[in-house]
């Protein structure tokens, strides 16, 4: 359902690190039984996923929700080991629901702030990567005292909503996503930006994980950027130092 719900770019890569760690004995990985999908970015990802040694974080859809496997601990269990074909009925969900029927991918957050700092680089006192955890707020922030999912519930029940229009898609050369698949990525962009907002609040939080004094923030990183900007700007070369900068003290 994520996956055909966002226009997540990395799916592929995913996809391909998931092949090579599934060289690692499946029956591992059912009596892991984790009930939430992992973000796996890399194979060192997948094979902690499958061994259940190492954490891997959580993976979120395009709103802000956990992807949880559906069942118990009991359930997912036999399910996985014993009867791998068996389905679950999942809970009604208006929202995915309206998004497939569209057939339009929904914006995912990126994993880089203002297109140039890698967030999967940074993590807080937890372990949490800015990246993790802006997911996480995607899921919690409010605006008008409506998360996310409430928001795009309210809207898609709308008179509004229901007067704009369908994709069309006439031949290959002709398409169009409409206006209501436009304005439910208004609306998740408008989340974005609070959730943005609040990671750069929170800057001082994470801590680079490339940087050997564990003092370089995420603050630092901004600063970076903004001098590497300037420097592009006014055309000045960059150099390895530069791009260094964004993530460590310089040495």
């Amino acid at each position: 359902m994520e996956v055909l719900t966002s226009d997540d770019t990395s799916k592929w890569k995913n996809y391909k690190n998931s092949k090579i760690g599934s060289f690692y004995p499946n029956i591992f990985a059912k009596l892991v039984n984790d009930p939430f999908y992992k973000d796996t970015k890399t194979i060192l990802d997948e094979v902690k996923k499958r061994t259940g040694v190492g954490e891997v974080e959580d993976k979120y859809d395009f709103r802000g929700n956990k992807l949880r496997i559906q069942g118990t601990d009991t359930q997912r269990f036999v399910n996985g080991v014993f009867n791998p074909f068996t389905t679950s009925t999942e809970k009604e969900d208006p929202v995915a629901t309206e998004i497939l029927r569209l057939g339009v991918n929904m914006p995912m957050m990126r994993d880089t702030l203002k297109g140039d700092i890698d967030l999967t680089l940074f993590k807080n006192g937890s372990g949490q990567t800015a990246y993790n955890k802006q997911m996480e707020l995607l899921g919690k922030v409010k605006i008008q005292g409506l998360s996310l999912d409430e928001k795009l519930q309210n809207v898609i029940n709308s008179d509004y909503y229901k007067r704009l229009s369908d994709p069309i898609s006439l031949d290959n050369n002709n398409k169009d996503e409409g206006t209501k698949a436009r304005y439910l990525k208004q609306i998740i962009k408008t989340y974005h930006t609070a959730v943005e907002q609040e990671i750069i609040r929170t800057r001082n939080n994470f801590k680079s994980t490339k940087d050997d004094t564990n003092n370089f923030t995420l603050e630092n990183s901004i600063n970076a950027r903004d001098s590497f900007k300037m420097k592009t700007k006014i055309g000045l070369p960059i150099n390895k130092a530069d791009l260094d900068g964004l993530y460590q003290f310089s040495k």
